[in-house]
């Protein structure tokens, strides 16, 4: 899906492109505190299903336990967001059980290569995105047995529980001089954003520009890129279960929380 656009009375907002795994679109009418909010709250608002314990039962690999142990931490998992809770807000009170909690097992006996794949999950919702990941390659006679424990986390915690790289940046905006007659619009920009009309540099596709500046560098000067604030343009890509969309939403929603939980403090220190 790429260009849908919908718009309010303060935003409006255009989605570039979008499928299951990266998520590219503009947002008009905000400011960078509120776009730095969005970014920081999809790395800290926003929780993943990752393994946290594993308890090895034999590991007689090249591997040290620990090394073993934190490979396996990393794998990104699949998983239903609205099946599983957060231990902290989970009935059995952090004991752990099938609301909160998944087990996986691997078992493997060389001469293999161990793949992600090989994790045996208690529920097969829960799997590792990427199942060609490698763990471990066993030589000969080599062995590991383990039981690993996943559950939901936010990456403020650890880095297993981060669902996205983020970025973004501003809308490019062009100033440009009278160019050489010589001027070559590829040259200025080899990546395609800038065309050349009544012998200036105008944007050509706002979306290739990275306000790298070598226009202006290439140029002496003639062209000026700046970026507009009110304007920005975001990426995020998944690295984790959920989809782009499901990290964005999920962001959002964090922030309200936090927010609804900064009133109430609030009001309860102004009855004191």
């Amino acid at each position: 899906m790429a260009g849908a656009r919908t718009s309010s009375s303060s935003f409006d907002i255009k989605i570039l492109e979008s499928d299951n795994g990266r998520i590219r679109f503009e947002v008009s009418g905000i400011n960078p505190a509120i776009a730095n909010a969005i970014r920081r709250a999809t790395y800290s608002e926003v929780y993943v299903m990752a393994i946290e314990y594993v308890d090895i039962v034999k590991n007689t690999s090249a591997l040290y336990n620990e090394l073993l142990a934190h490979r396996i931490g990393l794998i990104p998992l699949t998983f239903d967001p609205l099946r599983y809770t957060p231990r902290e807000k989970c009935d059995c009170k952090g004991e752990g059980c099938m609301k909160c909690q998944v087990k996986l097992v691997l078992k493997k006996k060389g001469p293999c290569v161990v793949y992600a794949r090989d994790l045996e999950s208690t529920n097969p919702d829960v799997r590792p995105v990427y199942g060609g990941e490698i763990i471990v390659k066993l030589l000969d006679g080599q062995e590991i047995e383990l039981e690993a424990v996943a559950i939901l986390d936010k990456a403020d915690r650890h880095a297993r529980w981060q669902s996205a790289v983020v970025g973004y940046q501003y809308y490019p905006v062009i100033e440009s001089e009278e160019l050489d007659g010589n001027a070559n619009a590829s040259k200025l920009c080899p990546k395609g954003a800038l065309e050349i009309k009544d012998g200036k540099a105008v944007v050509k596709d706002p979306y290739l520009c990275d306000l790298c500046g070598l226009c202006e560098e290439r140029s002496n000067g003639k062209i000026k890129v700046v970026g507009d604030p009110s304007r920005i343009i975001f990426n995020i890509e998944s690295v984790c279960g959920l989809t782009p969309a499901q990290i964005v939403l999920s962001a959002i929603n964090g922030i309200r929380e936090r927010l609804q939980e900064f009133e109430n403090q609030f009001k309860a220190q102004l009855k004191k």
